[in-house]
């Protein structure tokens, strides 16, 4: 190191250090610190302030007392590796040290915490807990309820309406629908149409249900438990001694086997000479093993005592529910 030893003042007064204008002391406003030509250094002081105008290193520790004022960059050489994102941040550590850390990248763009939650309290089950920034909570339908999500609004609707309604199909027949009296022939059904009082109606039936209007026929599409509730009103509409009506329930599975579930056979005496309307009413529960299975009803006047007026009414339906998987 360089020192003033054996120099005289004319060849060294470049390199010694004064306040502007050679002002002594340098009092309460701030003096800009000159070399011994006047040429001004980055550095001002005044009795209680210090201010640097241009770059200033920190190479080791450094205490301050009082305020700091910089108008420029403040470079740490050591500890703090430059960032393109300008997502690093200086802390304070638990030793009053300045540090660097690295920020999410939503940290400064006004959103809300990176977590949207710490945890979440299920009674009667485990705490579902976030271990991790941008986690996903998954929320899973059970049995019966459905999910409806918007996002536009934010709102995700929870739909239990599968909780207290099996999906089913009620099927109709045509109005004045005759007997065949000779032969017992599949009851007319007419299409699923849930706006119309003479139509079929589905519930909930989505993909579970299907009628085939050409074969008369409903169609099981899944495999299950299925209750099937019958009713029929006949309309006789003349003057006889009585009506003998025979009416089975079948089922036909998607390798052709035909099970003959319930035979139905009602006789009703003594019918006055006005019309008159009888119910013919009965329910069956059946498991289908296969898909597709193939559920309708035959009828008939029995031999004999054929009335070719007697018909089906609108009203009549069979319901078929599924009751499980």
């Amino acid at each position: 190191m360089a020192n003033l030893s054996g120099n005289a003042p004319k060849d060294t007064y470049q390199s010694l250090l004064k306040l502007e204008s050679n002002g002594m002391p340098a009092g309460s406003a701030l003096k800009t610190v000159e070399a011994g030509n006047g040429d001004a250094t980055a550095l001002q002081l005044s009795d209680d302030d210090a201010k640097i105008n241009g770059t200033l290193q920190v190479i080791d520790a450094v205490d301050f007392d009082a305020n700091v004022d910089i108008n420029d960059t403040m470079t740490f050489p050591n500890g703090v590796v430059a960032s393109t994102t300008e997502l690093t941040g200086l802390l304070i550590d638990a030793n009053g040290q300045v540090v660097s850390r690295e920020f999410h990248q939503n940290a400064f763009d006004g959103q809300d915490a990176t977590n949207s939650f710490s945890t979440i309290t299920v009674g009667g089950s485990n705490n579902v807990t976030a271990t991790a920034p941008n986690q996903t909570l998954n929320l899973v339908a059970g049995n019966g309820i459905n999910f409806v999500s918007n996002n536009s609004t934010k709102e995700i609707t929870i739909d239990t309406a599968g909780l207290f309604q099996n999906p089913m199909v009620i099927a109709k027949v045509p109005n004045d629908t005759p007997l065949n009296d000779t032969t017992p022939t599949k009851i007319d059904l007419v299409a699923i149409n849930n706006t119309s009082n003479t139509a079929s109606i589905g519930i909930k039936q989505g993909s579970e249900f299907t009628i085939d209007t050409t074969n008369n026929e409903i169609v099981a599409v899944n495999a299950g438990i299925f209750k099937i509730d019958v009713c029929l009103f006949v309309s006789i509409t003349t003057n006889h001694l009585f009506s003998e009506i025979q009416v089975g329930l079948e089922t036909e599975d998607s390798t052709g086997q035909i099970t003959d579930v319930i035979e139905i056979e009602e006789r009703f005496d003594n019918l006055p000479n006005a019309a008159r309307v009888k119910p013919i009413t009965f329910s069956a529960t059946r498991y289908f093993s296969t898909a597709n299975t193939k559920i309708y009803l035959k009828a008939q006047e029995v031999s004999g005592n054929a009335h070719a007026t007697d018909v089906f009414l609108a009203q009549s339906t069979i319901k078929v529910e599924r009751l499980a998987s």
